[in-house]
């Protein structure tokens, strides 16, 4: 009897120590699955941001190069300056006129631009397509003279033309009679509103998501100063500001030289997995970034 029940112990230890074992095996099994899904999903979501950013920045220095090169059509050019020169010095000249209006519209209209003008030294408008009832704005005219000076097709960045006005870009273009006297005729503007392409490019996300967004960013001054409406703040254009001292910020971490997959806190106070680029020829940053709720949700679901 005694022995009967040493040997039902015995099994009975014999069986808890399987269970232990089994376990034991299927809890480190799950951690062990878990760490690899978490690793493997972290992976596919630094990629993910990353390629976005990558091919948002691609696209905006692109775009901005195909700018410049918009400008460089009217750029030492003997016809357009030709009738440049033609018309401001005799404006009756209605054959110059219409022939300027010919370039500048055919850009215009090519090209989406806003509006296209000519500025004389004087800084005033002389010719615009469509029609500039308004006045050249104070910002715009302190760039021309350092224009002429350099004598290069110039990227003027986001500016209002008043408070209150819409935003605006331009790309500043130097006519100038041809050498030896290069003497300087004016200014040609290609205004640029950026509602039409490139605000809703930088919005656009190429997947759905309830939290995510890119934007940009320029260094101004001693904060990070965001450039395009944002996801939920829709005021945020040349408005929003973050000191560059709150570098757990994406925005500000982008604007101080960081690049590559950060966490930090955006400008809704809200955790965030963003990604920082900077854009290459320009002073601007991009910020791709998701609510780290979203991101993690499918990890605490597999958890």
């Amino acid at each position: 009897m005694a022995a009967n029940d040493r040997l039902e112990r015995r099994a009975g230890h014999l069986f808890i120590l399987i269970f232990l074992v089994l376990s034991v095996g299927i809890v480190l099994g799950g951690f062990f699955y878990y760490r690899s899904y978490e690793r493997t999903y972290r992976d596919q979501m630094e990629h993910k941001l990353s390629a976005i950013a990558d091919l948002k920045v691609e696209e905006l220095a692109r775009w901005r190069n195909e700018r410049l090169g918009d400008g460089s059509l009217f750029y030492d050019n003997p016809n357009f300056t030709d009738r440049v020169r033609q018309y401001l010095y005799s404006s009756e000249d209605a054959q110059a006129r219409e022939k300027l209006l010919t370039w500048m519209s055919k850009v215009q209209t090519a090209y989406a631009y806003n509006q296209v003008f000519l500025v004389d030294m004087q800084g005033t408008v002389r010719l615009a397509t469509p029609n500039l009832p308004e006045s050249v704005c104070n910002y715009l005219m302190e760039q021309i003279p350092t224009v002429l000076e350099s004598g290069k097709v110039t990227f003027l960045d986001f500016h209002r033309d008043g408070p209150g006005a819409p935003i605006h870009l331009s790309v500043l273009v130097p006519i100038r009679e041809p050498l030896p006297s290069g003497k300087p005729l004016g200014v040609l503007v290609l205004r640029i509103d950026p509602t039409i392409y490139l605000y809703p490019f930088i919005n656009r996300w190429p997947a759905p998501s309830d939290t995510a967004e890119t934007l940009i960013v320029s260094k101004e001054g001693n904060d990070a100063l965001f450039l395009n409406e944002l996801r939920f703040n829709k005021n945020a254009a040349l408005t929003l500001r973050i000191p560059l001292s709150q570098t757990n910020t994406p925005a500000v971490a982008a604007v101080l030289g960081y690049e590559g997959l950060m966490e930090g806190t955006d400008y809704r106070g809200v955790q965030v997995v963003a990604m920082t680029r900077s854009i290459p020829d320009s002073p601007w940053f991009m910020v791709a970034r998701m609510d780290r709720a979203e991101i993690y949700a499918p990890i605490r679901q597999r958890l």
